[in-house]
């Protein structure tokens, strides 16, 4: 199949933005091709295939280089998810580490507390009860859903 284009002027016109596309692809590394410039590579290409040039070579070089580019494109954000979920990693072992040293003093705690009881302490108010029971007497008073009085006169 021919061009479409009648006129020496239009297939002119057609052929520099081919010479133009072979020269961008010529004088650009991935690197240094960026997606706007990738962009009007592939439009310009696409422009002179619909009006009738045989570019199946120019095109399949503009599609391996728009692939090279999205493949060089999904290494970066992989390599951003990578630091992502290392530093995600890395603040989920701390939270942890603190969990386990505050589980162990909340344990050392609690031993202390039922070891010596609150009887002869200023907190002689609060009978000798579990631990269990006074965390949902304590619970109760903060929900409001028990009164002052019902904490510490039972």
């Amino acid at each position: 199949m021919g061009s479409i284009l009648k006129s020496v002027a239009a297939k002119s016109a057609i052929l520099e933005l081919v010479a133009d596309v072979v020269n961008r692809l010529c004088n650009h590394t991935l690197k240094t091709l960026g997606s706007d410039e990738l962009q009007l590579i592939e439009k310009h290409t696409a422009d002179a295939v619909a009006v009738g040039f045989n570019l199946e070579w120019l095109q399949q070089r503009v599609n391996k280089v728009v692939a090279a580019s999205k493949y060089k494109v999904r290494l970066m954000e992989l390599d951003e998810l990578d630091q992502q979920i290392y530093a995600a990693r890395k603040s989920l072992m701390e939270m942890e580490l603190r969990h386990t040293v505050w589980m162990e003093e909340v344990a050392d705690i609690k031993d202390e507390i039922e070891g010596k009881g609150f009887g002869g302490s200023s907190l002689g108010l609060v009978r000798s009860i579990p631990l269990s029971e006074m965390a949902r007497v304590i619970e109760g008073f903060w929900a409001c859903s028990v009164s002052v009085d019902d904490v510490f006169m039972q």
